[in-house]
């Protein structure tokens, strides 16, 4: 027994030796990688979008009397504290400082540093997040350049989740709440969601074609094709991949948030920790 662990130990050993370690990123180095990408902008406009969905489901609920509605207070303050920004945003850039290789941030930060880079990070913190009113006209290639950075950053599928997640959140609250009316399960209701998604994603799609038609507005076709290019990159696809993950799990621990927070609400206790 004494030599099987003397052998598996001097193996750790040497697949220790031979094998680097992986140093986290500095959480503020994240953080300006996200800011260029313009990730952080769109996380400080996710509880926004969540509240919008509350309100659109007690506007549409005849039902809804006083009683009724100051338990969705109730729901829409644990809400803002689950889905908050800086809640949102601390969590997404430690998940993001721990899968990024200090060489993928140094070469992400090096692309945002010159043009068309520069463009963009400028343009990403004001970009618009909704569809102008009068519907845009737009050539053909312009048009396909736009589905093509769409596409590559990945945004209607980060939107998507943004909304299931959501209407999961308010769910559970609602089922916190009240739970005589709960008429399908987390679970069925998961399942209906998931297998909405395609269609729930095709109906984002044209919003967000017409808002990035806006909001890309400043970058000429040449240098939407770069960025295009760009998001396609190794590096870039391993970005779009890194912070699309860390999203999902901010998102999925907000929900679970907001359900501790309600339930720590009604009991008169300290909300627990999601763990990280």
């Amino acid at each position: 027994m004494a030599c099987r662990w003397s052998a598996a130990w001097s193996m750790g050993l040497v697949l220790a030796i031979a094998t680097p370690a992986r140093a986290d990123l500095p959480v503020d180095t994240a953080v300006q990688v996200l800011q260029a990408q313009g990730c952080w902008a769109q996380l400080g406009g996710v509880s926004e979008s969540v509240q919008a969905y509350l309100l659109a489901a007690v506007d549409a609920d005849p039902s809804a009397n006083a009683a009724k509605r100051r338990q969705m207070a109730a729901l829409s303050l644990a809400l803002q504290k689950a889905f908050a920004p800086e809640r949102l945003r601390q969590s997404v850039a430690k998940s993001v400082a721990k899968s990024l290789s200090a060489q993928d941030a140094a070469d992400i930060r090096q692309w945002y540093a010159q043009e068309p880079g520069l463009t963009v990070v400028a343009m990403e913190g004001q970009a618009p997040t909704r569809p102008p009113e009068a519907p845009l006209t737009l050539s053909p290639d312009r048009r396909d350049l736009l589905g093509d950075v769409l596409a590559a950053r990945g945004l209607v599928e980060v939107q998507t989740e943004v909304l299931i997640q959501s209407l999961q959140a308010i769910h559970k609250g609602t089922v916190a709440f009240m739970p005589s009316a709960a008429k399908v399960s987390d679970k069925a209701l998961k399942q209906r969601l998931e297998a909405q998604r395609g269609s729930l994603a095709q109906g984002l799609w044209q919003a967000a074609l017409a808002t990035s038609g806006v909001g890309y507005a400043p970058l000429s076709n040449a240098q939407l094709a770069q960025y295009r290019d760009f998001l396609r990159s190794p590096v870039g696809q391993r970005l779009v991949m890194v912070q699309r993950q860390a999203i999902e799990r901010a998102l999925r621990d907000a929900v679970d948030e907001t359900a501790l927070q309600l339930m720590a609400g009604a009991t008169g206790q300290q909300p627990a920790t999601v763990p990280r």
